[in-house]
């Protein structure tokens, strides 16, 4: 279905099962947005956040997070991708999570 998405109005972002640490997953999520991902995961997090925030801004891209095989994904893993989507107290959706 990504093949069919306008792509000056979508980015895709595909993540495939990794059996690492929730860091590992946020250092890939972080190479898919084309950044070089920090070193700690509080920055990292930062980072991913305000890459997300600066495709729906200045791009106009909605960012589309693919998770292939997520119910593979270690339990701390998966706890983080719901906050991957927290933006202006949940008031902005920008970003859309696909598992």
């Amino acid at each position: 279905f990504t093949a069919a998405l306008n792509p000056n109005l979508y980015k895709v972002l595909y993540l495939h099962w990794t059996p690492g640490s929730t860091l590992d997953l946020l250092r890939q999520l972080a190479l898919e947005l084309d950044l070089e991902p920090a070193h700690y995961r509080g920055d990292l997090v930062r980072q991913i956040s305000q890459a997300i925030v600066r495709l729906n801004q200045t791009k106009k891209q909605h960012p589309i997070l693919i998770c292939d095989e997520a119910q593979l994904l270690c339990h701390p893993a998966l706890e983080q991708l719901p906050l991957l989507l927290n933006f202006d107290m949940d008031s902005s959706r920008y970003l859309t999570l696909l598992l």
